[in-house]
């Protein structure tokens, strides 16, 4: 049975730097909000939700929209994922610089560099 080919949803060079440049923002927030970090905080799924209809706005956004086989709300959803993951490595590497230690199955499959989600 064939397989039908899947729409890439790997941001271009220029949105990904734009989501990067609100990683500042966001920890301020967790910050703010999440300082024990813990899981599944309503105030953070709050801020991606909001934030990604935001940046969907956003002129470099509508034009991946409009050019991309991708629909808009995948563009979002997937938007909205990004902070989320980079809430995990944070997650992870205040876990590692408490001394405690992470299985090594865990440890090798995520990245040391929590400045920098996929």
């Amino acid at each position: 049975m064939p397989t039908q080919p899947t729409k890439s949803t790997e941001f271009p060079e220029v949105n990904k730097n734009r989501l990067k440049s609100l990683i500042p923002a966001y920890e301020a927030f967790i910050g703010e909000k999440n300082p024990d970090l813990k899981g599944r905080c309503s105030d953070l799924i709050k801020w991606q939700r909001d934030t990604a209809k935001e940046l969907m706005k956003e002129e470099m956004f509508t034009n991946l929209i409009e050019t991309s086989q991708v629909e808009a709300a995948d563009w979002e959803e997937v938007c909205s994922f990004f902070y989320p993951h980079f809430n995990v490595l944070m997650n992870v590497n205040m876990y590692r610089l408490s001394g405690d230690f992470l299985p090594t199955t865990t440890t090798t499959l995520i990245s040391p560099k929590f400045d920098e989600p996929p």
